[in-house]
């Protein structure tokens, strides 16, 4: 049960680094992008790995907290809630980009590196009080 446990927090703290790389890759994409109609595309084609990331993290994590009998401590309290604001803002993120026109490309620019930035920092955060709290489990 433990060797199955611990596989299972192994693949909860990947899903994390990935949604972290995907916000990487968006940032960098976003940044370098100067025509809507690809920047578009791209999202498009890449916003779906974003959402397996993030879902795959949530999953796990149903699925560890399941193992402990649904033991709400704070840090799977606090996981849950920025789950919840992850999908917010990444819907948030996706909204302005389908009404953005295309003299509005770097307005939504800064809307985006805004939401990514405080997307990485819940994440850090949460990665910091969970590792504060609980010690590191990979």
């Amino acid at each position: 049960m433990d060797y199955m446990y611990n596989l299972g927090i192994l693949a909860h703290i990947y899903s994390v680094y990935g949604i972290l790389l995907v916000i990487l890759i968006n940032f960098t994409i976003i940044f370098k992008q100067d025509d809507l109609f690809k920047l578009r595309r791209f999202m498009i084609i890449f916003t779906p790995m974003g959402s397996v990331m993030l879902g795959s993290a949530i999953f796990t994590g149903t699925i560890l907290m399941a193992a402990k009998h649904l033991d709400f401590t704070p840090q799977n309290i606090t996981m849950i809630i920025v789950g919840i604001a992850l999908i917010i803002l990444e819907a948030k993120r996706s909204k302005a980009l389908r009404y953005t026109r295309k003299d509005e490309l770097n307005t939504y620019k800064i809307t985006a590196y805004k939401i990514l930035i405080v997307e990485m920092i819940l994440i850090i955060a949460t990665v910091g009080f969970v590792h504060a709290t609980m010690g590191n489990m990979g």
